[in-house]
């Protein structure tokens, strides 16, 4: 074909190499395509254009795609799981499954719109329930009555936008803390931050002795010689991995699958080499949410190379027991480690099953409101319309009628006095907690399960996750350079450290996500800090071996991993500030666009009410973020334990040495539970990939062994290059894995925050 010159062709009079061509372009393009996008195959290879023919060639192409399908499916029928005799976006019925929020507007779930007054609300109750014995304290009069005056006292409008606090509110608070005080009792569980999903945290699920034991355990992971230790990519030499799921994962087109048997802790490294190559999956195969083949919207958060692999666990009334090797955690070496583990997963079930039974059967709301039409008291000077800029200016005031229009109108001390006139000549009627309101929360002890989890599935599936954060004091010699943003976090004097351990305690949260006071310096300790595991490549820090600067906002893997619920134990902490893990999500279930009564362009009424900071953005809502070093009521000897529905995003927070002269440490256990209604390819199917597992034993070196002596053995297997894969090359493997993610992630992040309010004028 002479691309210098483009003919006009009928596409069937390709030749058949040219259809070949033509055909696998079609298998390989990431949407399902229009007829139009088809034919631009045509333009790419030197076309001018085509005279017909080119929809029978999609069609055959489509026919191919599908026998090829029906081939793997057959080939795959002992074992059908996403990726390997499903699609990779296979999604059972919503009544069957967990929910999502994956940014595909058509499949994510949304939460009900929180008011202010709500978040305030749900702020007070997660910082009383971090004091001493408050289980007790909530039902002391004089206590309370201290602690209802001291939540009254807070600047409130400091930590939400418009936020505020009335003794109706602070009496509601103490009522729901009271019945959730027999729930911790009885179940060792505090569910805050609970409306449409909830999280829940602990301090007393895990024992002492189950603590120190962890903690003797992972020694053999901790004590290896330093060019062994493993520390995560972008983190400087802070984030130590012990295992970590992004290391040795599922390739598609390069792991090997046993699809019809299951393989054992005892037996796993005998399989090492075995099975059948997982192929690649098409592109094409993995369609969006349409219905149409040629809707060429997609999944942005799957992946077509890479999935964590979780082992499988097997459930018999309260005990959990390991049933597939724990991937980078050897079954042999590292054996006394499983039983340890096992004890943590039980420890999770109660907390998982509630947050996956939660959005159906204790879903609640504390405040509701559908109408936001405040009574103007200022007719003579607003007119046309009630807007905050309609304030006079005050003699010899700067300003002019055009200010709301410039940035930073809202940040301004303009729009303060602006705000401050329009609240009292437009008074807003908001919703106060009614009386007996706090029996709006569904979850009682005897709802809490201690077997029969998940609908009273037999086997779940767990991915595994070790880390330590270790910081050290600075170096006064070693020299580095931080960027712009960096330099002014660091300059930034943060707030005196507050008692938390009174019990009165100085109650004063810090400013929110969206507050105009909001600051990444700030909060119940020396700073707004929280922790989760870190493995994110968004967690870049510079060289200050004193601070730990945190993440971005995130959901737990891909849509591969189908992630439902996170469990995080922080079972060793020494000499660090304190750590918050703060909360987000999708809102707007009730499509308040439609379904508030709002007056003509009064949008700040609706932000006053509701938790929205900027009706013109997407409908994510900050939560709030929960305390996760340990309790002052239990101190650093305890382990703190929070668990949250993946349906919320979560971000890390900074933190830091609490003493720059000496170092610090942050040891954390993360449990992962994939959707037990959705299982995945696991270590049951698949066998240990690590090259230095392989080479142990397994019947590759059986049979060289009988043949070959010891020293050449080991040479034929170090000579192996494609498969199992050496440390070099896993690490590499994980760079690719991470770099895909941030993309994705980064796509689903665009798709979730393009969903706006749409509050239109009317």
């Amino acid at each position: 074909m002479d691309i210098d010159n483009p003919t006009w062709m009928d596409a069937s009079e390709l030749s058949d190499e040219a259809k070949r061509e033509f055909k696998e372009w079609i298998k390989q393009q990431p949407t399902k395509l229009s007829m139009d996008r088809a034919a631009d195959w045509f333009l790419i290879n030197g076309y001018r254009g085509f005279t017909g023919g080119h929809e029978q060639l999609v069609n055959e192409a489509l026919e191919e795609v599908a026998q090829e399908y029906e081939a793997r499916r057959k080939m795959c029928q002992s074992l059908e799981v996403p990726g390997f005799g499903l699609p990779l976006t296979h999604m059972p019925p919503e009544d069957e499954r967990f929910p999502v929020l994956l940014g595909v507007e058509s499949w994510d779930w949304k939460a009900a719109t929180l008011l202010v007054r709500e978040v305030c609300m749900m702020k007070v109750m997660e910082e009383l329930t971090n004091k001493p014995e408050w289980w007790l304290k909530i039902h002391d009069p004089e206590i309370t009555k201290k602690w209802r005056k001291e939540v009254l006292e807070v600047d409130w409008a400091a930590y939400r936008p418009y936020g505020d606090f009335t003794p109706r509110m602070a009496k509601a608070c103490i009522k729901e803390l009271q019945l959730k005080a027999e729930l911790y009792q009885k179940t060792g569980l505090i569910p805050i931050f609970d409306y449409s999903s909830c999280v829940i945290k602990s301090d007393n699920l895990v024992p002492k002795e189950l603590r120190d034991t962890l903690r003797s355990a992972v020694r053999v992971l901790e004590d290896v010689p330093d060019s062994e230790k493993d520390w995560h990519p972008g983190t400087t030499h802070k984030v130590l991995d012990l295992v970590h799921p992004s290391l040795w994962p599922l390739i598609y087109g390069r792991s090997r699958v046993i699809r019809d048997k299951r393989i054992g802790v005892s037996d796993a490294i005998s399989h090492c080499g075995t099975g059948e190559v997982i192929p690649k999956p098409l592109l094409i195969e993995v369609p969006g949410p349409g219905d149409r083949w040629d809707n060429e919207s997609t999944v942005p958060s799957v992946s077509t190379k890479f999935q964590w692999l979780p082992c499988d666990v097997v459930l018999d009334g309260q005990s959990a027991k390991i049933d597939s090797y724990i991937n980078n955690l050897h079954p042999v070496n590292h054996a006394n480690l499983y039983p340890v583990i096992e004890k943590f997963i039980e420890k999770a079930l109660p907390a998982w099953d509630v947050i996956y039974r939660w959005p159906k059967e204790f879903e609640t709301q504390r405040l509701t409101e559908t109408n936001v039409n405040p009574e103007c008291e200022a007719k003579d000077i607003c007119q046309w319309e009630c807007q905050p800029y309609n304030r006079p200016l005050e003699d010899g005031e700067e300003g002019n009628e055009n200010d709301q229009y410039q940035p930073g109108y809202r940040e301004s001390e303009r729009f303060k006095r602006d705000w401050a006139w329009f609240s009292k000549t437009h008074p807003a009627h908001l919703p106060e907690p009614v009386p007996g309101a706090e029996h709006h929360l569904k979850l009682s002890a005897s709802d809490v399960k201690t077997e029969g989890f998940f609908n009273g599935k037999s086997r779940i599936q767990v991915i595994v996750k070790l880390a330590n954060v270790h910081l050290t004091p600075e170096d006064p010699e070693y020299k580095y350079e931080v960027s712009e943003e960096l330099a002014k976090f660091y300059t930034t004097e943060p707030p005196e450290a507050q008692d938390q351990g009174s019990d009165a305690s100085s109650f004063q949260p810090a400013p929110s996500e969206g507050s105009p006071s909001n600051s990444d310096v700030s909060s119940t300790g020396n700073c707004p800090l929280s922790l989760n595991l870190s493995d994110y490549h968004s967690i870049y820090v510079d060289n200050d071996t004193t601070e730990y600067e945190g993440g971005s906002w995130h959901s737990e893997g891909m849509l591969n991993e189908r992630i439902c619920a996170t469990a995080l134990f922080y079972y060793d902490s020494e000499n660090i500030t304190d750590c918050h893990l703060d909360f987000r999500t999708a809102a707007n279930r009730e499509d308040l666009s439609i379904n508030l009564n709002y007056g003509q362009s009064q949008h700040y009424p609706i932000e006053q009410t509701f938790a929205i900071p900027n009706v013109n953005r997407d409908t994510l809502q900050y939560i709030g973020g929960v305390l996760t070093t340990n309790s002052p009521s239990t101190g650093e000897d305890d382990t703190r334990a929070v668990f949250f529905p993946n349906l919320l995003q979560h971000k890390v927070s900074p933190f830091r040495l609490a003493d720059p002269t000496r170092p610090g440490h942050r040891k954390i256990l993360a449990l992962f539970l994939v959707d037990p209604a959705i299982p995945v390819i696991s270590t049951a199917n698949v066998p240990p990939q690590q090259r230095d597992w392989w080479g142990c034993d397994g019947p590759i070196r059986d049979t060289l062994t009988h043949r070959l002596p010891a020293e050449l053995t080991q040479m034929v297997l170090d000579d192996i290059v494609e498969f199992p894969i050496g440390t070099e090359e896993a690490k590499n493997i994980r760079l690719e894995l991470m770099d895909e993610r941030s993309v994705k992630q980064d796509k689903t992040e665009e798709s979730i925050s393009w969903v706006g309010w749409n509050f239109c004028e009317h």
